[in-house]
């Protein structure tokens, strides 16, 4: 299942590693776990960054791709095994 919703990059985040469809391993409304699961990715070797939607919710996207495909590949094949509730954002603009 793909979600659609209008996302930014949280604040002091880098909003060009933000494509149209992205692998959310992670959704929160307390910022200090929405950093600390980013930390925990980034330490095992993931370039997480985190988005935030219209309604103040945290995601933790690991990665982020122009096409579906690419994006529903990537999340079946690297993150499916480790985080069976991975899912697709589609950025709305």
């Amino acid at each position: 299942t793909t979600r659609t919703e209008k996302i930014n990059a949280a604040q002091g985040e880098d909003a060009s590693r933000l494509k149209r469809y992205s692998v959310v391993v992670g959704s929160f409304k307390n910022k200090t776990n929405a950093y600390a699961l980013k930390e925990r990715m980034q330490n095992d070797g993931y370039n997480a960054v985190l988005g935030e939607n219209e309604q103040g919710m945290l995601r933790v996207i690991v990665a982020s791709f122009d096409n579906k495909a690419d994006a529903a590949d990537s999340r079946e094949a690297k993150y499916a095994p480790n985080f069976q509730d991975a899912w697709l954002l589609e950025r709305a603009y």
